[in-house]
């Protein structure tokens, strides 16, 4: 009796499903139940699913895990069981929940895509975009904190269907992601600003709700666009026609320092522009950061931007190249003079006038070594308009522009020390990293 009871169930349930879900649903469940052997029939496969969702709604949904054994066996299952435990899914799972995280998921790299982008490196070793051969880092570029984050966010979004970022979708991407950072960054670093960690990263649309005035909030807008298309523009990076040769570059911190593949393709019979990263890149990215571990752990910042590996990195392997001799020298002797300054008996502080001496020394003497190039990028030109300033002009050089990012960037690293003394001048020390560029003869 019993039997025929079932198997009275069971056809009606068959034909429940069947009226009221489609026939591909319906054949689903059958394949399902002809594929495992845990079912043997509609009403167990029934049975399961009403038993699984009963404690998933239910008060204790932690209970769950103690069905996992019977219900996690399959290979797809249990792969994606590791995957879930290792974190691969939290930025998906942080969506759904509305967790305001998800900045945290580009703050590291999952081994796998190391394995992935190591894959694919050797066929992205070149590009079809030229840089424009500028011998400096660009004055716009006052830091490279900035520079690192979005690096983080374009390894982040490479996997083996998608090997790189379209260059506008890189540009959203860090810009959201980085101002969020900053955001962070911001409520915990020092706030003198020769202590700020934050600089030069872009402004966050926060800063609108903070506004109180309309004149606050309209103020708020300009600064929020400024801050954005700089950032995008100058850390992220362009693309950029020259007027008189007509031919096109890309130009950008990232690219300066080699540390992205940017390439011409076509897509849908569109070209546009694709951003890979490049070796140094990846070799850059694998070293620990210490803002970014605190912003993991949620801790308070420290002074410390890099770590000693990550400066050692930065001065010799992306600044010490020939494409950014002239930044290299200047760099040298800069911290050579700061250490003569800080070895006299009589004079122990280096100013901001001292070290546009040694900017435009430098710049002479490499003037007369690379004309061509000089009259190229216009750097006689700046070393010229600052030697002829009128004492009364009060505006700042090109080359004191060129000199303040610079020294911010060495202070950044650590290389020298940065102070502001009861006047409000700058002055400069030897760093505890400034041994890196001593000692490289």
């Amino acid at each position: 009796m019993t039997s025929e009871i079932n198997d009275e169930i069971e056809e009606m349930l068959k034909n429940w499903i069947a009226k009221k879900y489609s026939p591909f649903i319906t054949n689903t469940i059958q394949d399902t139940i002809e594929m495992h052997d845990k079912f043997a029939s509609f009403t167990e496969f029934v049975d399961h699913a009403i038993n699984l969702n009963l404690v998933w709604w239910g008060k204790k949904p932690s209970r769950i895990l103690e069905m996992m054994g019977d219900t996690v066996v399959t290979p797809e299952q249990i792969k994606f069981m590791t995957d879930f435990q290792e974190g691969k899914f939290k930025q998906e799972v942080n969506t759904q929940v509305g967790i305001e995280n998800e900045n945290e998921v580009f703050l590291e790299i999952m081994p796998d895509s190391i394995k992935t982008i190591k894959s694919i490196m050797s066929s992205n070793n070149t590009s079809t975009i030229q840089y424009d051969d500028y011998p400096l880092l660009f004055r716009f570029y006052s830091r490279l904190l900035p520079a690192q984050l979005s690096l983080l966010v374009l390894a982040s979004n490479i996997s083996k269907e998608k090997q790189y970022l379209e260059l506008e979708e890189f540009q959203n991407d860090s810009y959201e992601i980085v101002s969020k950072m900053a955001d962070k960054i911001r409520k915990s670093e020092l706030t003198k600003r020769n202590q700020k960690i934050s600089t030069g990263m872009p402004l966050s649309e926060t800063k609108i709700n903070e506004a109180v005035t309309k004149k606050q909030k309209i103020e708020a807008i300009k600064k929020i666009a400024s801050s954005e298309s700089k950032f995008k523009n100058q850390y992220v990076g362009r693309l950029r026609k020259d007027k008189d040769s007509g031919k096109e570059f890309f130009e950008g911190v990232l690219y300066a320092l080699d540390l992205i593949v940017p390439k011409k393709m076509k897509i849908n019979k569109e070209e546009i522009v694709c951003v890979y990263l490049s070796q140094k890149g990846l070799d850059f990215l694998k070293i620990i950061n210490p803002v970014v571990n605190n912003l993991k752990k949620e801790q308070k910042m420290t002074r410390e931007v890099f770590s000693p590996e990550g400066v050692k990195f930065i001065l010799h392997n992306l600044i010490k190249t020939k494409k950014l001799d002239l930044e290299y020298q200047v760099c040298k002797e800069i911290v050579k003079k700061i250490q003569i300054r800080s070895n006299s008996e009589t004079i122990s502080i280096t100013t901001a006038k001292d070290l546009d001496k040694i900017y435009e020394n430098v710049c002479s003497d490499w003037i007369e070594r690379n004309k061509e190039l000089a009259a190229q990028h216009g750097i006689d030109e700046i070393v010229w308009s600052h030697k002829n300033k009128k004492k009364s002009d009060k505006m700042q050089t090109r080359l004191q522009a060129c000199r303040v990012a610079t020294m911010g960037r060495l202070s950044e690293l650590d290389v020298v020390t940065w102070n502001i003394d009861s006047h409000s001048q700058s002055t400069y020390g030897l760093g505890p990293n400034s041994q890196l560029l001593l000692d490289d003869e």
